[in-house]
């Protein structure tokens, strides 16, 4: 079944990412921003902790071209 062109698993994926993920990120930012999900990858990566380029920095930005080239761009499908 759909409803126009959202069916159940559009709607699991919106109520997900509103509810799931931006609504607890949204009050983490608002009250104690060091345990935002940025915050969580910036510190594993060692962003702002010297100037060393390590494996999991680069790891992380490929990763982020990776998913936004699939995600915005419709690549790698």
């Amino acid at each position: 079944m759909s409803l126009g062109k959202w069916d159940y698993a559009s709607i699991y994926w919106a109520v997900w990412l509103g509810v799931g993920f931006l609504g607890p990120e949204l009050y983490w930012l608002a009250t104690k921003p060091v345990n935002t999900l940025s915050y969580q990858v910036w510190r594993l990566t060692g962003v702002g902790q010297g100037d060393s380029w390590d494996f999991a920095r680069y790891f992380v930005a490929v990763f982020m071209i990776w998913l936004t080239a699939h995600f915005v761009f419709g690549l790698f499908r």
